[in-house]
């Protein structure tokens, strides 16, 4: 549970691609996410969970009606800029490190759902260059519309580009709880943390151990995983 300002956040990880092994145990996901998600949403205004898994399990948790705000997806490889379709809104990361994410979350009414603003404003930024292109050695005062009579294709993707643009700013003003993205890319200058890398090295080896076809029966689970260190930094990553 994290308090900001007025509001409590309540983060809940959860993994479908471990398997049990020595030392710890697993459950069924969504029995169990949905007793785990259920207490914490009734001790916070949001709930956000940490899930390291597969789309297809994603999709599964997202059409559930388990009372989950927002989805941080990890595993997978792609980065998605958009926090895409679903009833749960979810983000995906990527796997490099080189990128900074930066995910700002906006709530004024805990009752109302989260609107995604990253796709609104990359579209206003779209249609900004797109029509600035169109006027390029344009008299300036003279509407599109005007300079493009006699072009009905362009009139067609003038008045195109109006009208995403009218729906972009629609959203964006009608929005009360929003959640926007932004990637930063870190420079060649940022040199990597050895230290920092033999960990995230080691942690990977230890998951892809754990992948093993064991069975553990619902109720045999424990609360921590065993993962011993390296100093060896085999990939970079």
């Amino acid at each position: 549970m994290v308090n900001k300002g007025d509001f409590k956040v309540g983060l809940v990880g959860a993994s479908s691609e471990i398997a049990a092994g020595d030392g710890y145990g697993s459950k069924e996901l969504l029995p169990a996410l949905k007793a785990v998600v259920e207490e914490v949403h009734s001790l916070a205004d949001i709930v956000i969970l940490l899930f390291h898994g597969t789309d297809r399990d994603k999709e599964v948790i997202q059409a559930s009606g388990l009372p989950i705000d927002l989805i941080l997806q990890s595993h997978v490889r792609r980065y998605n800029p958009d926090f895409g379709p679903g009833a749960i809104l979810s983000s995906t990361l990527g796997s490099q490190g080189k990128y900074l994410h930066v995910i700002t979350m906006t709530v004024g009414s805990p009752d109302k759902p989260l609107v995604d603003l990253t796709a609104s404003h990359r579209t206003l930024s779209f249609v900004e260059k797109s029509l600035k292109r169109l006027r390029r050695n344009q008299p300036k005062d003279t509407p599109l519309e005007e300079l493009y009579t006699d072009s009905p294709n362009i009139l067609k993707r003038i008045e195109d580009l109006r009208e995403r643009e009218a729906k972009a700013q629609k959203t964006i003003a009608g929005a009360v709880n929003t959640v926007e993205s932004e990637r930063i890319t870190l420079g060649s200058s940022v040199k990597d943390d050895q230290d920092l890398l033999s960990l995230v090295n080691a942690a990977k080896r230890a998951i892809e151990g754990l992948a093993s076809p064991a069975v553990v029966q619902a109720g045999e689970s424990t609360s921590w995983v065993p993962i011993q260190g390296s100093q060896e930094n085999q990939d970079g990553s």
